[in-house]
């Protein structure tokens, strides 16, 4: 089978570039270095939500077609945290205020640009430990990341 263009990588859907967005909204939420991964008994359903990264991706353009679900994507995992704040609702400085006061432990948060962090991910995050409870991502030589980037 010959590939003839790109349409063929794609399967000629018009859905692909939104699937790539979604795609590339995802990992860069829940790809960090510095962001824990659980398992077993160190595994709770606070950590478990708390282990993701808010990122203002696109900038106001982000916010505004996304209606900001890259910024607080925290929030989308954190009902337990903030209950009665609908996602809807949630893009304020106010809600920004909400997200910090968890601590550093339970909120991460990324300003700098999108495939910026991408690229830096994508060589940093390369797997984790087989064993443990709490792991972190590891790059190709098996070093942990700097815990002050």
């Amino acid at each position: 089978m010959y590939l003839k263009g790109l349409g063929d990588v794609w399967g000629g859907t018009e859905t692909s570039p939104l699937l790539l967005g979604v795609i590339l909204i995802t990992y860069l939420h829940h790809t960090d270095p510095l962001i824990p991964h659980f398992r077993g008994k160190a595994w709770t359903f606070t950590r478990g939500a708390s282990a993701t990264v808010d990122q203002p991706i696109l900038g106001w353009q982000g916010d505004f077609f996304l209606h900001s679900v890259a910024r607080y994507h925290v929030l989308h995992h954190s009902r337990q945290f903030f209950p009665k704040i609908p996602f809807c609702k949630s893009p304020s400085s106010h809600t920004q205020e909400k997200l910090t006061c968890l601590g550093p432990q339970h909120y991460h948060f990324c300003d700098r640009p999108a495939f910026v962090v991408l690229w830096e991910n994508y060589n940093r995050c390369q797997f984790v430990d087989d064993e443990g409870d709490v792991v972190f991502y590891r790059d190709r030589k098996g070093r942990l990341a700097e815990r002050g980037i």
